[in-house]
C-alpha cells in the first residue's frame, strides 16, 4: 500500500529538525501511520487504495500530521519540542487525532469506492432481474449501519 505522504513532507511540519534518527526509523513511523489510517478507512467500509484526488489530499494532511507527531515524540521523548515548545508538537498530535475522527465520521468524500462486501446501494437502481431494490440506503459492511 502506498504511503499518503513522504518523510520529507512530514518533517517540514517540525521546527528545526536536522534529521530523523535513521531512514529506517522514519520509514517505519510513516508505514505505521499509513497502516493506522488504512484501518480507519477499512473500518468505515472504504475500498483501498483510495484514488480520488480530493480524498488523497485530505489523507496526505492527516498522514503528515501523524508522522510528524510520532517523529517529534521519538526525537524529543521527554519534552514536547526542540526547545521545550509543547504547542507545535501537541497541535500536530491533536490534528492527527482530528483527522482520524474525520475518517471515522465518514468525512472522506468524493469519488471514493465503498467495499462491496455486505453493501446494498438501492436508490434508483435495479437488480439483474430488473426489480427495484427495497432499500434506498447504503448498508455499511462492518457496522451494518444504513446511510441515506
Amino acid at each position: 500500500m502506498a504511503d499518503y505522504c513522504t518523510i520529507e513532507e512530514a518533517l517540514a511540519l517540525l521546527p528545526a529538525v536536522a534529521d530523523v534518527q535513521s531512514d529506517l526509523q522514519g520509514d517505519a513511523i510513516l508505514a505505521s501511520v499509513t497502516a493506522e489510517i488504512n484501518m480507519h478507512l477499512l473500518g468505515k467500509g472504504y475500498a483501498l487504495p483510495i484514488t480520488d484526488v480530493d480524498a488523497l489530499a485530505a489523507l496526505m494532511t492527516i498522514a503528515m500530521n501523524g508522522t510528524a507527531a510520532r517523529i517529534a515524540k521519538s526525537l524529543w521523548p521527554t519534552t514536547k519540542g526542540p526547545s521545550g515548545d509543547s504547542s507545535a508538537v501537541f497541535t500536530l498530535r491533536e490534528d492527527y487525532q482530528a483527522g482520524l475522527a474525520f475518517i471515522d465520521e465518514g468525512g472522506v468524500a468524493g469519488e471514493v469506492t465503498m467495499t462491496d462486501a455486505g453493501t446494498v446501494i438501492g436508490h434508483g437502481f435495479k437488480d439483474s432481474a430488473g426489480n427495484a431494490f427495497a432499500s434506498s440506503g447504503l448498508v455499511l459492511p462492518i457496522t451494518g449501519e444504513t446511510r441515506f
